[in-house]
């Protein structure tokens, strides 16, 4: 009884301390990322893309694959303070617009803690790549639909621009299309009210398509950002994947590594092309049961990885959608958010041989901080479950400020 009542008084100090906690991690964060030397992995495809603008003027880079909207933010700033600034400082621009934008939502003061505190854990928002801008679009996409669906006042030409500029942005939307279908579903549902501002999603397209005509032109399909393996390579980046979990399966490769373009094609080589699968359907079918060993593998790998930046959000939000589905015998739109997670956690894990990557979630990690926080403010979520999930998240921050203080001195 001694341990509830304190569990049940001790949600508004649990909230100070994580508060307190966030804002010092969340500076010591955006200082570590951001003051990181320039030309990461990631980085150097944007920086070679920009060089190749550069050199060979926008035609031309277009034709060999680039992210248009991406590269279109920031070429011109970087002609004034330089490439790596600039790709970082559209970035931080980016979040700084989501957190206007749901400040404009309306999000709860401790929605943006949980917010802020995702963020500056993953880390990855703060490099010079095109996420920010995917997840960004693609959150604000989500965030309109879960406000539809919960007969909230949402904006169709918001929705709209920010699910085209993420379309157009990176080719991991395909991946995302079987919820992007069922939010557009929700949309024809709920109504689409247009009106005089309706004309801006239009022209984006019309932009957008005008835009990769020299890719569509030359390559017959839309321009992209393409990490492709060397020229003299035979092997494909799903076999390379394949090959990557055999070989951490059977200890000769740690984990979230890959092996050299050189020992697949060795591989192949020794064993014939058909040893390994080319395709994410044949990586599926190529073997069923290594398939749902590693399906297993990696929603166990989602669910721990994914509560250093969410605490029990995730269990949370998912525990409440089975719940609501056995009691009332049918998935609302209401649900749009738990279900959407569900769903993306299963694909992701299916179509992912090797290990899932925590960025790939993002857009539906934040949905449901969203999501959760409505939860909260409307009484969803037990008093004891909640600050038992605020204690974990505070023990989170502390963790986070002791390991980024070391990381910096």
């Amino acid at each position: 009884m001694y341990l509830k009542n304190f569990i049940k008084h001790s949600g508004k100090f649990f909230e100070i301390i994580f508060l307190c906690l966030t804002g010092v991690y969340a500076f010591l964060s955006a200082y570590y990322f951001l003051t990181l030397p320039g030309g990461s992995v990631d980085e150097i495809l944007f920086l070679n893309d920009l060089n190749l603008i550069e050199t060979k003027g926008w035609y031309n880079a277009i034709s060999k694959n680039i992210s248009i909207p991406y590269l279109g933010l920031v070429y011109p700033l970087s002609i004034l303070i330089g490439k790596v600034v600039a790709l970082r400082l559209v970035n931080v621009i980016l979040l700084l617009l989501l957190l206007f934008y749901f400040h404009f939502r309306k999000l709860s003061k401790i929605g943006f803690t949980f917010l802020i505190f995702y963020i500056s854990t993953v880390g990855y928002f703060y490099s010079g790549t095109n996420d920010t801008l995917f997840v960004f679009s693609l959150v604000v996409f989500l965030n309109e639909i879960r406000r539809a669906a919960n007969k909230e006042r949402y904006s169709v030409n918001l929705a709209l621009t920010t699910l085209l500029i993420a379309v157009f942005t990176r080719e991991l939307y395909l991946v995302y299309l079987p919820v992007i279908l069922i939010g557009l579903f929700i949309m024809v549902k709920v109504g689409i009210n247009l009106n005089k501002r309706s004309w801006i999603p239009l022209a984006l397209l019309a932009m957008f398509l005008f835009c990769n005509l020299p890719s569509l032109v030359s390559n017959g399909n839309l321009s992209y950002d393409r990490k492709l393996p060397p020229e003299e390579v035979h092997a494909t980046w799903t076999q390379r994947q394949y090959l990557a979990q055999i070989m951490v399966n059977n200890g000769e490769l740690s984990n979230y590594y890959h092996p050299s373009w050189e020992q697949i094609d060795e591989y192949l080589k020794i064993n014939g092309n058909k040893s390994l699968p080319d395709g994410i359907l044949q990586g599926l079918f190529f073997d069923v049961s290594f398939t749902l060993k590693e399906f297993v593998k990696d929603l166990v790998h989602v669910f721990i990885y994914s509560s250093r930046g969410l605490g029990f959000i995730l269990l949370i939000c998912l525990g409440y959608l089975f719940l609501e589905i056995l009691k009332n015998r049918s998935i609302s739109l209401n649900l749009f958010s738990p279900g959407a997670a569900l769903i993306m956690l299963i694909i992701f894990s299916l179509i992912i041989i090797s290990y899932v990557e925590m960025r790939w979630l993002s857009p539906i990690f934040i949905l449901l901080v969203a999501y959760y926080s409505d939860l909260i403010r409307v009484n969803k979520i037990h008093f004891i479950l909640k600050n038992i999930n605020l204690l974990f998240f505070c023990i989170l921050a502390g963790y986070g400020v002791f390991k980024i203080l070391n990381r910096i001195y």
